[in-house]
């Protein structure tokens, strides 16, 4: 068969209908693929200041420190897909010291039995139940992105800015980052 034969077997009647359906939710196709204005301005607003702590804090996936319970929370993490919050609650809390810049995320799941932890090895990343950190110097040209999944596997890379405005994006860089997790 030829294009020509397909098209002339279409049913005008039918393929009507599914037009002026598709027309009649046309606003909500398009509010759908459009950030508000004030969600995108709401999300650049979002600050998190790290506390400063006297003393190295153990990376061992609890939050005994002290510093953790006067360390601000960030929290209504939102799926940016989807314009919405998240269906399950996180919960991130930053501090430093003079080496380290620590990070705190408790991810509230009310099946823990449930969750997918599918990344093989550091820098293996794959789809699954993870967290994501971006950090940012004031500069802005680089950031560097680690995720971590819930074993405590991590996959870092960083980006740049090169001279002619480009973004290079690599997970060959390895930050030595060190992620502990605890169910």
């Amino acid at each position: 068969t030829s294009t020509a034969g397909l098209l002339s077997t279409l049913n005008t009647v039918e393929l009507r209908k599914e037009i002026d359906d598709l027309t009649g939710r046309l606003d909500e196709a398009i509010a759908a693929h459009t950030i508000p204005g004030w969600f995108e301005r709401g999300c650049r607003k979002r600050e998190l200041t790290a506390i400063r702590t006297a003393e190295p804090i153990t990376v061992d996936g609890r939050l005994e420190e002290a510093a953790w319970s006067s360390a601000a929370r960030i929290e209504h993490f939102v799926d940016w897909r989807q314009l919405r919050l998240e269906s399950l609650e996180t919960v991130g809390r930053l501090a430093y010291d003079d080496q380290t810049l620590y990070v705190a995320m408790e991810c509230f799941d009310p099946k823990p039995a449930d969750i997918s932890a599918a990344m093989s090895g550091a820098d293996q990343y794959r789809l699954c139940d993870s967290v994501e950190v971006f950090v940012a110097p004031r500069s802005g040209n680089q950031f560097t992105h680690w995720i971590v999944d819930s074993f405590g596997t991590v996959f870092d890379a960083r980006t740049e800015k090169t001279v002619d405005g480009r973004t290079s994006y690599t997970a060959e860089w390895n930050g030595g980052a060190q992620a502990k997790s605890t169910r």
